[in-house]
């Protein structure tokens, strides 16, 4: 693969498909968790058989606006539920866990406060699960890389920003 290709990759510049093949073809130690209500199976059978050695969760804390508007039949329990059959795996196979969230398509629409206290709670529900958290990866990379407020929450509670990566998500397991 080209070094400009690759440059766009991190830039966010190539296209979604061009992108997921890439991140298919290299990506596989990193693994984005954000179905687990519906790809809990594949996940577990990926851990298990390519051990990845990080991965980017999403918590119960995204499960109003990201889960009940796209999955209605899934309830907040059952959301829970297979979030901690994916930590109960994260713990077991000892991989490197970093904390993802979804807060809006462009983070510069809310405020500081709830950007803190939405990260905050999101946080929380990883570390009651005694799952050690160094670092933030915020959704829709492309738009929320450029808000310099999400660094601050992020130093605010002790994490680092994490940094683009190579990577796959649950929901593109086969």
């Amino acid at each position: 693969m080209k070094v400009q290709t690759l440059i766009k990759i991190f830039k966010g510049e190539m296209d979604l498909k061009a992108t997921k093949i890439y991140n298919l073809l290299f990506g596989k130690k990193c693994l984005f968790i954000e179905k687990p209500h519906i790809c809990f199976n594949k996940i577990k059978e990926y851990i298990i058989k390519k051990r990845p050695t990080e991965i980017f969760i999403l918590t119960p804390e995204n499960y109003e606006d990201m889960i009940k508007p796209n999955y209605p039949q899934t309830t907040e329990k059952e959301f829970e539920n297979y979030f901690n059959k994916v930590i109960n795996l994260i713990k077991k196979y000892k991989i490197k866990t970093f904390l993802h969230i979804h807060l809006k398509k462009n983070t510069k629409n809310i405020s500081f406060k709830e950007k803190y206290e939405r990260t905050k709670r999101a946080l929380k529900y990883l570390t009651e699960k005694n799952i050690n958290v160094g670092a933030v990866g915020f959704g829709w990379w492309r738009l929320s890389h450029k808000d310099p407020e999400l660094k601050k929450v992020a130093n605010k509670l002790g994490l680092n920003l994490a940094k683009r990566r190579v990577h796959i998500y649950d929901w593109w397991l086969k």
